[in-house]
């Protein structure tokens, strides 16, 4: 865990930690596919490769997660009221069955990633008016009463609260050389990845779609002056392989105000986009990929409003109503039955 910086414009903080699974299972057999002793077994484990060799590794597991508190230039006190939130976060796994046979390890190899990607805000709406427009002025002005006005539709709301999330995810079957790890930090310190090591840092972030793809920054004639390209890097030979990527981004903004006392009227609106694809991985001797039977689920709409917590408070307010009424005709035959006895 690291705090890069603190009070600054996005005051990051970054989470790393990863797990690799092995195992021991080719230490069990020779070159001539006999059975090894206990001491031959332990002579591949000890002092073999380093002090301690683990075995082969067959899983592995990684994930970033990346904190930040974002801050805009403080215009009228605006940050005394806004309050930020992001955060990224990316889990990349990676798998090898152990195909014995070298024409098919690589193909049979699998990594895939998931991140989410969030931006919450809170706006203290109606503590920021209270001050610009100063409720307890009395003056009869012109444009204090058109302030007043002004107030009460559009900023009387408690808090504003908008939230964007994004859901993406890439399985990606065929795969070079070994966990990636060592790509990825070959990536922190800005050195260049090898396919051998695995699939490349870009990939392992969630920033690119091909396990041995990457992107490079280039100029552009237009603000901001520069744009990235990606490239989907090479992938096993002579394989046929399906890859799906998929996408879910949501749109959310809250807000409520005071009706009277005891009474609240709660908005939510919500939107939802979805992206999903599937597609046929072709390659050649090379390793060269091309693309085929792309089958695409077109992006979906779904607007949703919520005025729930307003009716829910009308509906409760009715039942109680009839609730107390039922009580008081009970009472009236109860009292009217005393009576005749």
């Amino acid at each position: 865990n690291w705090r890069l910086t603190e009070g600054g414009i996005l005051s990051p903080i970054i989470d790393y930690n990863f797990t690799t699974g092995s195992t021991l299972a080719p230490f069990e057999l020779n070159e001539f596919g006999q059975q090894r002793n206990g001491v031959d077994i332990s002579r591949q484990i000890f002092f073999n490769n380093g002090i301690i060799n683990f075995g082969t590794s067959n899983s592995h597991t990684q994930t970033v997660t990346i904190n930040m508190t974002p801050k805009i230039p403080d215009l009228w006190g605006l940050n005394n009221y806004l309050s930020n939130r992001a955060s990224f976060v990316t889990t990349y796994t990676w798998r090898d069955p152990l195909q014995p046979d070298p024409n098919l390890a690589d193909i049979v190899k699998q990594a895939s990633w998931q991140n989410r990607i969030t931006f919450n805000s809170t706006l203290q709406l109606k503590s920021m008016s209270d001050k610009w427009f100063n409720p307890k002025d009395s003056s009869g002005g012109l444009f204090t009463g058109i302030g007043k006005v002004l107030k009460t539709i559009f900023f009387d709301w408690t808090n504003l609260t908008p939230n964007f999330t994004q859901q993406n995810s890439s399985i990606t079957p065929g795969v070079f050389g070994s966990t990636g790890l060592t790509n990825f930090w070959r990536g922190v310190t800005f050195l260049p990845y090898s396919d051998s090591h695995g699939p490349s840092m870009a990939y392992q972030l969630g920033l690119v779609e091909s396990p041995h793809g990457g992107f490079n920054i280039r100029g552009s004639s237009a603000f901001p002056f520069f744009r990235f390209e990606t490239f989907p890097g090479l992938r096993p030979p002579n394989a046929a392989l399906q890859e799906n990527f998929s996408q879910r981004s949501t749109i959310e903004m809250r807000t409520s105000r005071p009706l009277w006392q005891g009474a609240t009227l709660d908005l939510n609106w919500r939107s939802e986009f979805a992206f999903n694809r599937n597609r046929l991985v072709e390659t050649d001797a090379q390793g060269i990929p091309t693309y085929r039977n792309v089958v695409i689920q077109k992006p979906i709409v779904v607007p949703f409003y919520d005025y729930l917590s307003f009716f829910s408070l009308l509906h409760s307010i009715i039942q109680s109503k009839m609730l107390l009424l039922f009580i008081k005709r009970k009472r009236q035959q109860f009292n009217h039955q005393t009576l005749h006895k």
